[in-house]
């Protein structure tokens, strides 16, 4: 929901650029500061909300296995989303190379990043429970 959220932000902020520039090529230097609330705040957290969901379902092999994969990959939900989040904000706000922009990348980054070591233990239970032939 929040990468949606971020989606129709970035549109309505792309919009109200577009139509406040005289020129086209004028649009190019208003519009960039949106980069990071499209890539970390739109795609990746949708890229990851969608995995929570689909991993369980490829690897985990019935009702049990995907109950417990799920509980894997949800861990400390709610604190990742709100690091993404305030991420981009600070991002958004934030001065180009300050501190606040800084800030934003790590808390993004380490929102966002935070799915791997989760995914890599999916995969290890995967494989460790793996039973059938080859």
């Amino acid at each position: 929901g929040a990468g949606l959220g971020w989606l129709a932000f970035s549109v309505v902020v792309d919009l109200v650029a577009l139509a406040g520039s005289p020129q086209v090529v004028d649009l190019d230097q208003r519009i960039d500061r949106l980069v990071p609330a499209v890539v970390a705040g739109f795609a990746l957290q949708v890229l990851t909300g969608a995995l929570t969901y689909l991993l369980p379902v490829i690897w985990g092999r019935g009702a049990y296995g995907n109950r417990k994969l799920a509980g894997i990959l949800e861990a400390a939900w709610p604190m990742r989303v709100a690091a993404i989040n305030l991420g981009v904000v600070l991002l958004l706000t934030g001065p180009p190379g300050g501190w606040v922009a800084r800030l934003g990348w790590w808390l993004a980054g380490l929102g966002l990043g935070a799915f791997l070591p989760l995914a890599a233990a999916v995969l290890a239970w995967r494989v460790v429970e793996d039973t059938g032939p080859g």
